[in-house]
């Protein structure tokens, strides 16, 4: 497991009573619009609620996808990898993930 999925996990975990499902939301950008369209298009198949908008730098797309999952390393280990295949498959790069403490 990444390092800093690992500390993220913990800090989220310490947050909550319990194993109950967290909002997430995974990073991803790529140079185009249409690329960004297009992993969407992809993500959303696959369960994701998503987003694509212009990134905060002002040049790359961000694709914002979000789903409710319970926290756990494997899982988690399981959609770093997923995520970035995809993302780098689309030419563009999985920039991570965030959770929100508490969200059922």
């Amino acid at each position: 497991m990444d390092n800093g999925d690992h500390i993220a996990l913990k800090a989220l975990s310490a947050g909550t009573s319990g194993k109950r499902t967290q909002l997430f939301r995974h990073f991803i950008y790529v140079a185009e619009q249409a690329q960004g369209d297009a992993l969407a298009t992809r993500l959303k198949r696959d369960g994701f609620e998503v987003e694509t908008r212009m990134g905060a730098d002002g040049t790359n797309w961000l694709v914002l996808a979000r789903h409710k999952l319970l926290p756990d390393e494997e899982a988690i280990d399981r959609l770093r990898e997923q995520l970035t295949e995809i993302a780098d498959a689309a030419g563009g790069e999985y920039d991570g993930w965030d959770a929100d403490v508490g969200a059922s």
